[in-house]
């Protein structure tokens, strides 16, 4: 029910649970959102992919009898080759537990592509005749090179902000040594996301 959108766009938990609605939404009938819904979710979007915490979550506890009530504090995030995360959280930062802002950050990234495309203003589609003649068509020459603070710009111009910020840290991150191969092959499966 796209409802709540009217509302306020709910936080945490909730939230959670209608991104991957809202995804299957977008794939089905991307008509059937408002431009003020829309400016509201691309506001939201922006706001997980940068804003996510860097300490990891704590894990949950079972309940059980000889559950301990003391819980460690959480230590923070890490790189995939172990240095602690000292810039923002994505998909490729490491840890034991997970935040709920951070889950919002991985959910967020995971539809980014298909958002944008959508929603993401027409005046950012590169028309196929610039594609076929190789005029530079990269993030760069779609996003302001204006000094406008972040915060002052329109919710869809913030969220290609906000997006070329996010992968020019996926860069930086996928140039680190990763220590296990599984956050390798996480590096890979990022690095080969299909963006085009």
């Amino acid at each position: 029910d796209l409802k709540v959108l009217e509302r306020r766009l709910p936080e945490g938990q909730s939230a959670r649970y209608l991104l991957p609605v809202l995804s299957n939404v977008i794939s089905l009938s991307p008509e059937s959102l408002t431009e003020e819904q829309t400016n509201v979710v691309s506001k939201k979007i922006a706001d997980w992919l940068r804003y996510a915490s860097i300490q990891q979550g704590i894990a949950q506890p079972s309940g059980g009898f000889f559950s301990n009530p003391r819980t460690r504090q959480p230590g923070p995030v890490t790189e995939v080759d172990g240095a602690i995360a000292t810039d923002f959280f994505t998909v490729l930062s490491m840890g034991q537990y997970y935040t709920q802002d951070q889950w919002l950050n991985v959910q967020a990234f995971s539809m980014l592509r298909h958002w944008l495309l959508c929603y993401g203003g027409k005046e950012l589609k590169i028309p196929e005749s610039d594609k076929e003649l190789g005029v530079n068509t990269s993030v760069t020459s779609m996003v302001s090179t204006t000094p406008t603070p972040s915060h002052l710009l329109p919710p869809k111009a913030r969220l290609w902000d906000k997006a070329f910020e996010y992968c020019q840290r996926l860069v930086e991150q996928s140039n680190r040594r990763p220590l296990k191969k599984d956050d390798g092959d996480l590096q890979k499966a990022v690095g080969t996301q299909r963006w085009g």
